[in-house]
């Protein structure tokens, strides 16, 4: 759904029901994706325990830069 004028953030969430335990610090990737939503000045919530499953949220502000659709980011 495209924002609206009240809009100021992109929202996405992801969520499994895997083994979880999945840590920025691990090797796995998101700390690629968390530092590519940070340098949109956005902010990424991982919450992964053990044996229940991950879920990833990431907001990103709404600006004339990262809206443009002309523009393309990939997460």
């Amino acid at each position: 759904m495209p924002p609206t004028h009240r809009c100021r953030h992109h929202h996405v969430a992801v969520r499994d029901d895997g083994v979880g335990g999945a840590d920025f610090t691990r090797g796995t990737g998101l700390i690629d994706l968390k530092d590519r939503v940070e340098a949109l000045g956005g902010r990424t919530v991982l919450d992964s325990p053990c044996e229940v499953g991950t879920s990833l949220r990431v907001e990103i502000p709404i600006t004339a830069t990262n809206d443009d659709a002309t523009s393309c980011y990939r997460l």
